[in-house]
């Protein structure tokens, strides 16, 4: 470790970052294991590794304080920590007196002896030569005790000295068993000392970007986001990193865009006339629906790649706009392909589109990860002789061993939990000519048509804002603990009229770790596994209950789902896996628990999973939160169905969060931005995106300046391309 410091004036910043955590000094094995498995291995890592929340420690004087509340007080160790043990000798108690340190306008300390401070704690016997009198601590903690003296049990601590600057916030990082918040606080501390004075070679941006859009440097911000000495400071560091993952994703797009021009695209040899698609239709289509697909069959008969979304709320039949480009790309005797995220859907999807396309005498193949190894030898065979006309699967339709025939068109469906990186790899699937096929995307996470254009920059957009006819609207309630005994016997009722249920919560397990960092009770939220068991075992013993997860292996999951599908199980305990899923007509109320922790988005996504038969459906929205943002955004769920409706007031009154929800592997993860808190930064940072493209279009050329080279290594970075087939297809090069 102190070679590394020793020769920091001949190494180069990055080659430093690029270093291994085990490199950290006091990291064996073991730390190392655990720095891992927090997704740290490299110096770099414990660089972006920002706080998930802050504790505000301003100091208070104890005359000013309400008690029972948590304040940061500066107390000086008045006598010798005494130790005394309860519970015959089994709960070690550690107890001592500190009086509190006051500080004048220079700074100057000062006791004042009329409080006193009782402070406690338990399991700590280690800190006996740990507090010595005379030393003085800032402690952080809740504040008890009466008008004579005040007490402290267990409080956060550090030391203070007079002539060195004690921070007022103070980062908390989501840890784990093994690496607590003291060893990823020393890890920190390290990187940043290492990057002191060479923080020049860190920065992406150009100065004429810093100064136009007043950003402090990427070194300033890294040491404000981690040791932030004034709110001023955190700001600032906040609105950079935020500007620069906005921009960055921004600019990955608008180069795409840019470039699309220049890929040669699939040209049908001649026009289909589509009557006989529609003939077959069982309904008839909305005008939302007519209008995405002939937007889409525009695209497709220019001769240059479309690169289209659609972007509908739940229930507005997207699948039929797909099934309508699909017809058209196979009638012009070509393949089209469908991605899903899960098995699930995929399945779903070929069961009810190989039925329609049958009519045509057109063969559709199901691909996914979980078909056997003989079934998925003859689909690979029937993909690459061009017998089958559409392909619906899951990632495993962008395998190397997939080799289409004539591809044309590729499809993928909700599209947000693929990301750019996945659905550009779908897209640059090659056929035999090398003609880049037409890329049709499918969200059902309604957000503004302004704010869809920014984050879907690389695609032309199509909105599906109305219902087919028939689609019931689901009645939903906001309700407290009070009404449980009710909700239950509704449960009961509607099961025993042949209707099934979800119930969704937001953790997995009771020792699930809570990054909200709001001052919820994480002992006050519901968990799946626990939650399952008491119904199970106590409320509806009678009647066939299971429960699925994001941390149960795939095919677990479906298999649980495909129970829940047939309706051997009647109440299916989740977590936000099913959010988008199975389509299940029996299933006629959902009970979402601890609603406030979910935005609004996410809750109409989960709503979504009901109504979707021919019964009368319910959503009931628990919550004991008394907060009235909270109240007020439940209130918006029970008023309207309109997802754009409820996207809209999502984005204006939500806290930070993840828009889409639960954040999917393969897509773009932002550390800090925030799509709901932070579109003002999203819409400057697309529109510096932009101007940087169109100033510069040979901006990732191999021989230009450092900051661009810089730029476009953190590109690639972001979308995880580090593969040169994957930067190729992605079109960067």
């Amino acid at each position: 470790m102190n070679n590394y410091m020793d020769n920091m004036d001949n190494m180069d910043i990055n080659e430093l970052l690029d270093k291994s955590v085990k490199n950290l000094s006091s990291v064996g094995p073991a730390r190392e294991k655990g720095f891992n498995s927090l997704d740290l291995f490299t110096f770099k890592d414990i660089l972006y590794y920002f706080p998930r929340r802050y504790e505000d420690r301003k100091i208070f004087e104890l005359d000013k304080i309400e008690l029972h509340a948590v304040y940061a007080l500066r107390l000086k160790i008045a006598a010798k920590p005494s130790a005394t043990y309860l519970k015959g000798g089994l709960l070690p108690m550690l107890k001592f007196k500190a009086t509190e340190v006051l500080a004048d306008e220079f700074g100057v300390f000062s006791d004042n002896l009329n409080n006193i401070v009782n402070i406690t704690f338990f399991h700590s016997d280690y800190l006996r030569n740990v507090f010595k009198p005379g030393d003085i601590y800032i402690f952080y903690g809740k504040v008890t005790g009466n008008l004579v003296e005040f007490d402290m049990v267990n409080p956060k601590f550090i030391p203070v000295k007079q002539d060195v600057e004690t921070p007022r916030f103070y980062p908390i990082y989501k840890k784990n068993s093994k690496i607590t918040q003291n060893v990823i606080l020393k890890a920190v501390d390290i990187v940043l000392n290492f990057i002191e004075g060479h923080e020049g070679g860190l920065e992406i941006f150009p100065e004429n970007i810093l100064k136009k859009y007043k950003l402090c440097t990427l070194g300033e911000a890294l040491r404000f986001i981690h040791r932030p000495r004034t709110a001023e400071e955190l700001e600032s560091a906040k609105r950079r990193l935020i500007f620069e993952e906005f921009f960055l994703y921004s600019l990955a797009l608008e180069i795409i865009k840019d470039r699309r021009g220049e890929i040669p695209g699939y040209k049908y040899a001649g026009d289909i006339d589509m009557r006989e698609f529609y003939d077959v239709l069982p309904f008839k289509l909305t005008g939302a629906q007519q209008r995405a697909i002939d937007e889409a069959l525009a695209d497709m008969r220019r001769g240059k790649p479309m690169s289209r979304l659609v972007q509908g709320d739940v229930g507005s039949g997207k699948t039929v706009i797909a099934a309508a480009a699909a017809y058209y790309a196979c009638k012009n005797k070509t393949q089209a392909v469908m991605m899903a995220p899960t098995d699930i859907l995929a399945n779903q999807h070929f069961d009810s589109l190989s039925e329609l396309f049958a009519m045509f005498d057109m063969r559709v193949c199901l691909l996914t990860g979980s078909l056997g190894a003989a079934r998925k030898r003859e689909t690979l065979k029937l993909i690459e002789s061009g017998e089958a006309d559409f392909i619906i699967g899951t990632h495993a339709v962008i395998q190397k061993s997939v080799k289409f025939k004539n591809l044309s068109l590729a499809v993928t469906d909700e599209q947000h939990r693929f990301g750019v990186n996945q659905r550009a790899l779908i897209s640059g699937k090659l056929n035999e000519q090398e003609i880049y096929p037409h890329a049709l995307v499918m969200s059902a996470t309604p957000i503004p048509r302004t704010l869809a254009l920014i984050m879907y920059g690389d695609l032309d957009v199509s909105i599906v804002n109305e219902s087919p006819p028939g689609r019931q609207r689901v009645d939903t309630f906001a309700v407290d603990g009070t009404y449980r005994e009710r909700i239950y016997n509704f449960t009961r009722k509607l099961i025993s009229e042949g209707g099934q249920v979800y119930i969704v919560c937001p953790l997995v397990g009771e020792d699930e770790d809570d990054e909200s960092g709001d001052g919820s009770n994480i002992s006050d939220m519901k968990s799946v596994k626990s939650y399952y068991k008491e119904l199970s075992e106590n409320i509806f013993p009678d009647i066939s209950a299971g429960f699925v997860h994001g941390r149960l292996k795939a095919s677990e999951k479906d298999a649980i789902m495909e129970n829940f599908r047939l309706g051997e199980i009647k109440i299916l305990v989740s977590t936000v896996v099913i959010e988008v899923g199975v389509n299940v007509p029996n299933a006629v109320l959902m009970i979402i628990e601890n609603a406030e922790r979910f935005g609004l988005s996410q809750l109409h996504q989960l709503r979504g999973r009901v109504g979707r038969g021919e019964k009368k459906s319910y959503c009931v929205l628990f919550s004991d939160n008394e907060s009235e943002s909270s109240k007020q955004r439940l209130d918006i769920m029970t008023k309207t169905n309109d997802g754009f409706e409820i996207a809209k007031k999502d984005i204006e009154i939500r806290g930070p969060g993840d828009l889409f929800g639960e954040k999917q592997s393969g897509s773009v993860t932002f550390k800090i931005a925030d799509l709901a808190a932070d579109t003002e930064i999203l819409y400057m940072a697309a529109k510096a995106a932009k101007e940087t493209v169109a100033e510069n279009h040979d901006l990732f050329d191999e021989n230009d300046g450092n900051n661009n080279n810089r730029l476009k290594q953190a590109v690639l970075k972001m979308f995880n391309s580090d593969n040169p087939d994957e930067q190729r297809k992605i079109a960067f090069n």
